[in-house]
């Protein structure tokens, strides 16, 4: 089995299931679909990466979802919301979609990656200048990595620090005050509007990412 024959069956077994993550009825006071089921809102972060992302997909972090594709929307103080083109509720057989885009990104990153290794191996004349050229090129490659890692790590950290200064906030607020997590409000409507989510708050008008564009 090739690496990308191993990237295709973990990116399926992952979609298949944050799919049935966020299509499970018991789950929607914390993640559920948006109402026009072309996203999904993250009712309350700090909760779900405890509880139900360990549970569904073993990770306690987002940064699969974005590594796959999804991309993180603002849609009010709290919930956090995430869409991917071919992610939608009632159509499973779409998830394939995303992984062949991730794929295809995937194979289009490698080939960036090992060109410049090509280009210069065709110019070594002995078998030390090959072995300095792939050293180089690994250490380039390994330094380029970790430089990515310690930037995810620093997203990931602030997103969760963010996530528990909003559950301590909520904590002080009085419960009579609080906003139902299954009601998008006003505020929250304004907001998405702001930053041109609302497609994904309410279910009029037709979503910019219908399936029969991907």
């Amino acid at each position: 089995m090739t690496h990308m024959d191993l990237e295709r069956e973990e990116c399926s077994d992952f979609l298949k299931k944050a799919y049935e993550m966020v299509d499970d009825p018991s789950t929607d006071s914390i993640v559920s679909w948006s109402p026009n089921g072309m996203a999904f809102i993250v009712w309350l972060p700090e909760e779900c990466m405890r509880d139900i992302l360990p549970k569904y997909l073993q990770v306690t972090t987002f940064s699969r979802f974005e590594y796959y594709g999804f991309r993180r929307l603002v849609a009010g103080k709290e919930e956090w919301v995430f869409d991917c083109d071919g992610f939608v509720r009632g159509k499973p057989e779409l998830l394939d979609k995303i992984c062949e885009r991730h794929l295809a990104r995937l194979q289009a990153s490698l080939d960036k990656e090992y060109k410049p290794l090509e280009d210069r191996l065709k110019n070594c004349k002995t078998k030390e200048e090959v072995e300095l050229a792939r050293k180089e090129h690994r250490e380039r490659l390994n330094n380029e990595r970790m430089e990515q890692l310690e930037a995810f790590k620093m997203s990931m950290a602030a997103a969760q620090k963010k996530a528990a200064a909003l559950a301590l906030e909520d904590q002080r607020t009085p419960q009579t005050s609080r906003t139902s997590p299954k009601i998008c409000t006003e505020e929250t409507m304004q907001h998405a509007r702001l930053c041109n989510t609302n497609q994904f708050c309410n279910g009029k008008g037709k979503s910019a990412h219908s399936p029969q564009q991907i």
